[in-house]
């Protein structure tokens, strides 16, 4: 990351740090119906051919099903241990890119997507895969 982390940002990735976040949504019945529901609700919204932007990716559960399902898939997380797994496990992958970020200070996410999702709005995608 090319600026410096904020006081909060620094509480997130230590938070975080050291939890195996992508195998999160698998531990119980529980956390796998909230992938199933999510995913539901995710299908519902998306467009043939869109391109995601899965903000706080964390270990890149909702990443990897998007990509398998043939969608383009930019993973944005804050916590470097996470960046660096997610780059290790798609390393190849052409519909996968991962960056290390956040929302409000990822300068090259910002005002770069064009409208994926119905009822949201985005501005027109400037870079391709």
């Amino acid at each position: 990351m090319s600026k410096e982390l904020t006081s909060q940002e620094k509480k997130v990735i230590v938070q975080y740090s050291g939890f195996p976040e992508g195998k999160r949504l698998s531990y119980t019945k529980a956390h796998e119906t909230e992938f199933i529901i999510t995913m539901h609700y995710i299908y519902k919204l998306l467009r043939d051919g869109a391109v995601i932007a899965d903000i706080g990716a964390g270990g890149g559960t909702y990443t990897k099903a998007l990509a398998e399902e043939g969608y383009k898939v930019d993973a944005v997380e804050l916590t470097p241990e996470y960046v660096k797994q997610m780059k290790q496990e798609f390393a190849g992958d052409n519909h996968i890119r991962v960056f290390e970020g956040n929302t409000g200070r990822f300068d090259g996410l910002l005002g770069s997507y064009r409208s994926n999702i119905k009822k949201m709005n985005h501005v027109e995608k400037q870079d391709s895969y």
